[in-house]
């Protein structure tokens, strides 16, 4: 299937605006909520039911197929019902200015910086020396 973009190794682009199909950015994030979904064994219309029935399971199908644009404030709904963090959706994307993939951003990682939420710039820049640290130390092992 087209996207109307163009797909690069390390993840989707999203220089190319849409042309005569779904545009990629939204093919993307719809992929991600599909998965994500998949990866919760959660159906459509559970999902669906958990909204408050604001949406059609049709509707929740044309997101995940990028047919139909999510907006910010279902991205969210959704995010909190599959427990991610809303920019686990757009992990896998290629910045247009870096040309470097978006990291994932996994559940572990939402929670870390829920906790980290509030804490003083000092202690959040000492935790991220700590972290930097250790990530060297793994891929020395």
């Amino acid at each position: 299937m087209s996207t109307g973009g163009h797909e690069t190794e390390a993840g989707t682009s999203v220089t190319k605006p849409k042309q005569g199909g779904f545009d990629p950015l939204d093919v993307h994030i719809g992929l991600r909520i599909r998965a994500t979904r998949k990866a919760r064994h959660m159906r459509v219309d559970e999902v669906r039911d958990r909204l408050g029935n604001i949406v059609t399971s049709q509707q929740l199908q044309k997101y995940e197929s990028g047919a139909n644009r999510v907006s910010a404030s279902m991205m969210f709904r959704i995010a909190s019902i599959l427990e991610v963090h809303p920019g686990h959706f757009f992990s896998g994307l290629v910045d247009p200015n870096t040309r470097q993939t978006l990291p994932e951003v996994n559940l572990q990682s939402h929670k870390l910086l829920r906790q980290l939420d509030g804490v003083d710039a000092e202690m959040a820049e000492l935790v991220g020396k700590i972290l930097v640290r250790s990530k060297r130390i793994a891929t020395k092992s």
